[in-house]
Protein backbone atom coordinates (compact mmCIF):
# COMPACT_ATOMS: atom_id res chain seq x y z
CA UNK A 1 0.00 0.00 0.00
CA UNK A 2 2.57 2.35 0.79
CA UNK A 3 4.31 1.96 -2.82
CA UNK A 4 1.05 2.38 -4.82
CA UNK A 5 0.90 5.74 -2.45
CA UNK A 6 4.72 6.51 -3.86
CA UNK A 7 3.61 5.48 -7.32
CA UNK A 8 0.39 7.29 -7.74
CA UNK A 9 2.06 10.44 -5.85
CA UNK A 10 4.84 10.75 -8.64
CA UNK A 11 1.78 10.34 -11.36
CA UNK A 12 0.47 13.04 -10.07
CA UNK A 13 3.47 15.31 -10.02
CA UNK A 14 3.95 14.29 -13.14
CA UNK A 15 0.24 14.95 -14.23
CA UNK A 16 0.53 18.67 -12.65
CA UNK A 17 3.36 19.45 -14.46
CA UNK A 18 2.00 17.94 -17.98
CA UNK A 19 4.81 15.84 -18.22
CA UNK A 20 2.26 13.46 -21.03
CA UNK A 21 1.36 16.34 -22.83
CA UNK A 22 2.86 16.93 -25.77
CA UNK A 23 4.18 20.14 -26.33
CA UNK A 24 3.31 21.95 -29.70
CA UNK A 25 5.39 25.31 -30.44
CA UNK A 26 3.68 28.59 -30.87
CA UNK A 27 5.03 29.06 -34.24
CA UNK A 28 3.85 26.11 -35.49
CA UNK A 29 -0.15 27.61 -36.36
CA UNK A 30 -2.30 25.30 -38.65
CA UNK A 31 -3.32 26.83 -41.80
CA UNK A 32 -7.00 28.17 -41.87
CA UNK A 33 -8.88 27.01 -45.13
CA UNK A 34 -10.45 30.50 -46.86
CA UNK A 35 -13.50 31.71 -45.55
CA UNK A 36 -16.91 30.47 -47.24
CA UNK A 37 -19.62 32.09 -47.97
CA UNK A 38 -21.15 34.51 -44.81
CA UNK A 39 -25.14 35.26 -44.48
CA UNK A 40 -25.36 38.76 -44.59
CA UNK A 41 -25.47 39.70 -41.12
CA UNK A 42 -22.51 38.06 -40.18
CA UNK A 43 -20.71 39.56 -43.07
CA UNK A 44 -22.07 43.09 -41.90
CA UNK A 45 -20.99 42.20 -38.05
CA UNK A 46 -17.25 41.63 -39.94
CA UNK A 47 -17.20 44.76 -41.36
CA UNK A 48 -18.30 46.18 -38.89
CA UNK A 49 -15.67 45.18 -36.46
CA UNK A 50 -12.91 45.10 -38.79
CA UNK A 51 -13.34 48.99 -39.71
CA UNK A 52 -13.19 50.11 -36.79
CA UNK A 53 -16.68 51.39 -35.63
CA UNK A 54 -16.78 48.90 -32.54
CA UNK A 55 -13.67 50.22 -30.45
CA UNK A 56 -16.08 51.91 -28.17
CA UNK A 57 -17.63 48.67 -27.13
CA UNK A 58 -17.68 46.97 -23.71
CA UNK A 59 -16.00 43.51 -25.82
CA UNK A 60 -14.42 42.96 -28.97
CA UNK A 61 -13.30 39.62 -31.16
CA UNK A 62 -11.60 40.14 -34.23
CA UNK A 63 -10.42 36.98 -36.07
CA UNK A 64 -11.06 34.65 -32.91
CA UNK A 65 -9.54 31.17 -33.98
CA UNK A 66 -9.45 27.53 -31.98
CA UNK A 67 -8.17 24.65 -33.85
CA UNK A 68 -7.77 21.52 -31.47
CA UNK A 69 -4.43 19.27 -32.01
CA UNK A 70 -6.38 16.54 -32.82
CA UNK A 71 -8.03 17.99 -36.34
CA UNK A 72 -6.64 20.14 -38.98
CA UNK A 73 -10.53 21.18 -38.87
CA UNK A 74 -11.19 24.75 -36.86
CA UNK A 75 -13.69 24.58 -34.03
CA UNK A 76 -14.09 28.21 -33.94
CA UNK A 77 -12.93 29.85 -37.51
CA UNK A 78 -11.91 33.81 -37.52
CA UNK A 79 -15.14 34.91 -34.95
CA UNK A 80 -15.56 38.62 -35.47
CA UNK A 81 -17.38 39.94 -32.94
CA UNK A 82 -18.72 43.42 -30.97
CA UNK A 83 -20.60 43.56 -27.93
CA UNK A 84 -22.46 46.81 -26.87
CA UNK A 85 -21.83 48.12 -22.73
CA UNK A 86 -26.05 47.95 -22.52
CA UNK A 87 -26.01 44.47 -24.49
CA UNK A 88 -25.68 41.08 -22.54
CA UNK A 89 -25.00 38.27 -23.94
CA UNK A 90 -24.08 34.40 -22.40
CA UNK A 91 -21.56 32.59 -24.68
CA UNK A 92 -20.52 28.75 -24.55
CA UNK A 93 -17.27 27.76 -25.79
Amino acid sequence: MAAEGVIFFIFTILLQYRFFIYFRPWWNNPQLPPLGPEDEDVARERERVKSGKAQSEILTMIDLSKVYKSGKKPAVDRLCLGIPRSEVRDFLF
